[in-house]
């Protein structure tokens, strides 16, 4: 009898516990079809796509808080740690259970709900699109995310690893040391760690996988009770490791403190300064800048050749040993316009808002006026010191004399292009407007030696002219778009054009001054032209290839000119050719031997 009494009283108190687990079973597991578009809507969005301006080489280099990394992670990126480490950590019925039923009660009651993957990543898609907030803390919209996971588990929308491949996608890792929020897995390895997500050790993926789902709490870089929180998260990824599978993960030791970590704020600062580049887009392109905020925008710039950029100019100004130095570098393709390199190496766009003299680069432009007002390379000039009318030239070295042009230009002699311009009697200051340098406002003979502002951007566009037949870039090819076209505008005879790319080659082969970039250039295919420039403590160059490439850079002290002397050839020429000699090996197309006209015999025969 009193067993009966037992078992009825159970009975009795289990009834209600029962049948409320049995009615939240059938809650999460039916009419869940109505997240069917949901689910689908974040396939495209969250597999293959970001929010933001990617690279033509897919990295993220803007947008949705996913500055840094690489744009999408697919299966063969994942290393086998890091899918241990969320699998074990995150969900531990991986890959069975889509829902934790019991975690709704625990929830109901205050406590903290355990989530599935499918769970979390319900839960990222019911974000509110516009803000990118989730949603509100209640039974209701747990539930529904429930029910969205139970539905995402059948498999037929999104297998289990592709949805946990999403997840690893847009998992928010904390912002350390005030840098934007970095979303994505990949993105958390390179700024708390400066490596790949391929080179991570156990413990590293380890503490990753910790910050789940609230790294504001345990930030690495914040309180103490924030750090100690971070090993403690840590150290109980490490346990799940070791029991998710001991063969491979048993040799692992708790952790007395945290792994070593990069700083985030030079990681975002030094590798990932594409900043000033989609600033450019988005004055240039509204239109295109606001579509970046809700869906993926790939452009032309090529983030590998713009990193390389980067890390030649840190070591450039590095080497001259002048901190207050910065740099500037910008490449296009002369034949597409595509802008393949935008980089500056501080915060402030020198590219394009730069002002400072561009100095003997000036002289391209001015033979190229005067071959095509009539003058030849082969017209001789007296180089010899003299004032032409208030200004009165000098030589950077030992003036000589007689000369035919195409030496002058050769041992880029100031005097004889002055006195080349003085013949001319052109209107250099309006050739230099159509060349689309703004700065150049009035008709100087001191223009012909670059005595007018301009900064890299201007003058990579201009000297486009030399590689395509007289055609400068007046806007560049930005978007990797079939509708985003480059804007060309003719501004001199091609024949001219081409013989003025011959002469750069010559000024590069028997140039004078330091040349100790010539290195980088050996065995390089095709054929190469230069001009460097130099004013007060600026160093300029501008290398042009057969194969359309074009590269200009500037180093300097952008808020003063009382600094190092510079000169072109210690600084921005090596500095590019470096770089030339990487562009290539990314993409062969880009060297080549330059264009040539009918006719151009006479033009070629002093330096051909």
């Amino acid at each position: 009898m009193q067993k009966k009494t037992l078992g009825l009283i159970v009975a009795i108190f289990l009834a209600p516990i029962i049948g409320a687990w049995l009615v939240l079973n059938a809650l999460i597991h039916s009419g869940n079809e109505q997240y069917v578009a949901m689910i689908k809507s974040g396939i495209p969005v969250y597999l293959s796509k970001v929010v933001g301006f990617i690279s033509a080489d897919g990295i993220r280099i803007s947008g949705s808080g996913s500055v840094y990394g690489k744009a999408i992670l697919n299966n063969k990126d994942i290393p086998q740690n890091v899918w241990d480490s969320v699998c074990a950590a995150e969900d531990r019925k991986y890959p069975h259970s889509p829902v934790y039923t019991s975690s709704l009660i625990r929830y109901a009651l205050g406590g903290k709900g355990v989530s599935s993957v499918q769970q979390q990543y319900c839960k990222f898609l019911q974000r509110d699109p516009a803000t990118g907030a989730f949603q509100e803390r209640s039974i209701t919209n747990k539930l529904a995310e429930m029910r969205c996971a139970v539905r995402a588990a059948k498999g037929d929308l999104l297998n289990k690893r592709d949805l946990m491949l999403n997840y690893l996608n847009v998992v928010y890792l904390g912002s350390p040391k005030g840098v934007p929020a970095v979303t994505g897995y990949d993105a958390g390895a390179w700024v708390y760690f400066g490596k790949k997500i391929d080179q991570l050790t156990d413990y590293e993926a380890a503490f990753l996988t910790g910050l789940f789902p609230a790294p504001a709490h345990r930030d690495p870089f914040g309180t103490p009770e924030q750090q100690k929180l971070a090993l403690s998260e840590m150290n109980r990824v490490i346990r799940r490791m070791q029991t998710f599978k001991p063969e491979k993960y048993g040799h692992l030791k708790e952790q007395t403190k945290l792994p070593k970590f990069a700083d985030p704020q030079k990681q975002v600062s030094n590798r990932y300064n594409c900043t000033n580049f989609t600033d450019w887009v988005c004055k240039q392109d509204p239109v295109t800048c606001e579509k970046a905020k809700q869906a993926t925008v790939r452009t032309t710039l090529n983030y590998a050749m713009q990193k390389r950029a980067m890390d030649i100019m840190n070591a450039t100004i590095k080497r001259l040993g002048n901190p207050n130095l910065a740099g500037s570098i910008v490449a296009l393709n002369a034949y597409t316009g595509d802008l393949l390199v935008y980089a500056n190496t501080g915060t402030f766009d020198i590219a394009s808002l730069g002002i400072r003299n561009v100095g003997s680069q000036a002289k391209s432009f001015a033979l190229a006026m005067a071959m095509e007002a009539g003058q030849s390379p082969l017209d001789e000039y007296w180089d010899v010191p003299r004032s032409f009318g208030d200004y009165t030239p000098g030589n950077a070295g030992q003036s000589r004399g007689r000369i035919p042009m195409w030496d002058a230009f050769r041992t880029s002699q100031n005097i004889a292009h002055v006195a080349m311009m003085e013949r001319c009697d052109c209107d250099f200051g309006n050739f230099l407007q159509d060349l689309g340098f703004s700065g150049a406002t009035e008709n100087y003979l001191s223009y012909t030696l670059g005595a007018f502002p301009s900064n890299t951007f201007e003058m990579a566009k201009a000297y486009a002219v030399f590689v395509n037949f007289g055609n400068r870039i007046v806007v560049p090819k930005y978007l990797n778009a079939a509708e985003n076209k480059a804007v060309f505008g003719n501004v001199f005879n091609e024949r001219y054009a081409a013989s003025v790319s011959s002469m750069m080659g010559l000024a590069l082969q028997f140039g004078t001054g330091e040349r100790s970039w010539e290195n980088f250039l050996n065995g390089l295919p095709g054929e190469w032209g230069s001009k460097t420039g130099s004013t007060e403590a600026d160093s300029m160059a501008t290398l042009i290839s057969g194969g359309g490439l074009v590269i200009s850079g500037w180093f300097g002290n952008p808020e003063t000119t009382d600094e190092t002397k510079l000169y072109g050839s210690t600084a921005a020429m090596p500095a590019i050719a470096e770089l030339a000699v990487f562009m290539v090996s990314k993409d062969p197309k880009l060297a080549g031997n330059f264009r040539r006209v009918e006719s151009m015999e006479a033009l070629e025969t002093p330096y051909g």
